[in-house]
């Protein structure tokens, strides 16, 4: 962990081991630090202190293959990982007391099929900061889903392709503009 000081300078403050890769999110609250693994297939609950992870992992939930990313919703409650592989975006209750994740019902929700919409493969998740909006890329085809939640879960709102039909793209990631208008999805 390294501290930001008030002219942009860091100060290293401290490390701790983690036995297994990925990469993830702090949740709202701060407790804890929510871990993604590509190659393991697990989300993880790592518990912080004082914006320091303790070394102490206080759940590993096994998913399906190619984690892609991790978010947290707006008010803390959920916590969404697209898988590319199996074409899911699992969804969880994150309990800030205990530091669990308990899958929600359904544990996920399938994307859109490639051969029915020339995309598929969740992939990176951007959310609206003022609306419980979250949006999504499919990896495979360039597509786009708009996914609306709450506290029982996801709902598939809006889908479409982001390149005319035929072309074959991979979109990297979705980001929302500052001004929270417009998305940007590059295409590889």
């Amino acid at each position: 962990t390294t501290y930001i000081g008030n002219q942009g300078e860091l100060t290293f403050l401290g490390k701790a081991l983690i036995e297994s890769g990925g990469s993830g999110t702090i949740s709202k609250c701060g407790h804890f630090y929510l871990k993604y693994n590509y190659k393991a297939n697990t989300v993880s609950v790592l518990e912080m202190k004082e914006n320091l992870h303790t070394g102490r992992q206080l759940q590993e939930v096994k998913t399906t293959q190619n984690t892609h990313d991790i978010g947290v919703s707006n008010d803390g409650q959920l916590v969404f990982v697209p898988h590319n592989r199996d074409n899911r975006l699992y969804q969880f209750s994150l309990n800030s007391d205990l530091g669990k994740l308990e899958p929600l019902n359904p544990p996920y929700i399938e994307g859109a099929k490639f051969e029915d919409k020339g995309f598929s493969a969740f992939r990176s998740l951007a959310f609206h900061p003022h609306k419980n909006v979250l949006y999504c890329t499919y990896e495979k085809g360039g597509g786009l889903a708009s996914l609306k939640y709450d506290i029982n879960g996801l709902k598939l709102w809006q889908e479409f392709s982001t390149v005319d039909k035929g072309v074959h793209v991979l979109p990297t990631t979705v980001v929302l503009s500052p001004n929270n208008e417009f998305l940007f999805i590059p295409n590889r």
